[in-house]
């Protein structure tokens, strides 16, 4: 499991991509969800761009969150990547 290098914090919203590009290897995406594994994370919103895919998700609670993304090209191909966020208490001001 791929694992992002910062963490999401409780109450916070934070935007976490990745880049599918030697995956695809030219080819371009058809269509990609994003789903949490588990109550860490909400994901909000998710978009792509290119070979980058994002996802925009609220901290929920400490612990290890889990992102499940499924990708399928243009001509077909489909895979999936599971990535790990860490979800820390927020900072206090």
């Amino acid at each position: 499991m791929n694992r992002f290098k910062r963490p999401a914090q409780v109450g916070k919203i934070d935007t976490f991509s990745f880049d599918d590009a030697k995956w695809l290897n030219g080819e371009t995406i058809a269509s990609f969800t994003v789903d949490q594994v588990g109550d860490f994370v909400n994901v909000i919103a998710t978009a792509f761009e290119g070979s980058i895919i994002t996802a925009r998700v609220e901290g929920l609670i400490v612990g290890n969150a889990e992102l499940h993304y499924q990708v399928t090209s243009n001509l077909g191909r489909s895979h999936c990547i599971d990535a790990s966020i860490v979800v820390l208490s927020a900072c206090s001001s």
